[in-house]
């Protein structure tokens, strides 16, 4: 599963929920980079769903006004389509991103921005709020110019990430030794007092 970085930045779990409102737990975090804001995470159990085809735009012309359709969960509104064309390339932070102008909106980041085959050209993870259309997407090859040896990428459970992020892995140990029945709801405040 493929999703930005900043997405997951603060989590302690992570749930992915499907089209057919399953949601599954996240156990590995395969990959991420804050620089490039990307994350490849690795479900719990088999999600039983064809991937999706990616198309490399630096390997292939992808003109201005080129169709393509971003999904996403703008507002918590999941599975939501848009459609809008290709308006350009913006670099910014180092990254040669894909500017287009298919809506997104807060809780967009992370989705794909497809081309009119259903091939993934990127993850939408930026828009300008002053702006009208103004949106961003990182190409989706560079998960493979960022981890090339998949097989010797820098896995990370979950909570591993989470303690090494955090640096909260004394008060997690000792929340995780609690029973369910002595675990209530308290703030990080709370924890590190």
């Amino acid at each position: 599963l493929v999703t930005n970085y900043h997405v997951i930045e603060d989590a302690y779990k992570i749930v992915c929920i499907t089209s057919d409102e399953v949601s599954h737990d996240v156990e590995l975090i395969y990959y991420y980079s804050d620089a490039m804001d990307l994350a490849v995470l690795v479900p719990k159990n088999n999600i039983d769903y064809t991937s999706l085809v990616y198309l490399e735009s630096s390997k292939t012309e992808i003109e201005k006004g080129t169709q393509v359709y971003a999904i996403g969960s703008p507002l918590g509104i999941q599975n939501t389509l848009s459609e809008g064309i290709i308006s350009g390339r913006h670099s910014t932070d180092g990254i040669n991103a894909i500017q287009f102008t298919a809506s997104i909106s807060s809780g967009s980041s992370g989705g794909a921005l497809l081309d009119e085959k259903g091939r993934v050209l990127g993850i939408t993870y930026a828009s300008y709020q002053d702006g009208q259309n103004l949106n961003l997407a990182i190409p989706i090859e560079l998960l493979d110019q960022a981890c090339p040896e998949w097989n010797n990428s820098m896995a990370l459970s979950v909570e591993s990430h989470y303690i090494e992020k955090h640096n909260y892995g004394r008060d997690i140990e000792f929340l995780n030794k609690l029973t369910s029945n002595s675990i209530k709801i308290v703030s990080v405040e709370d924890i590190k007092s």
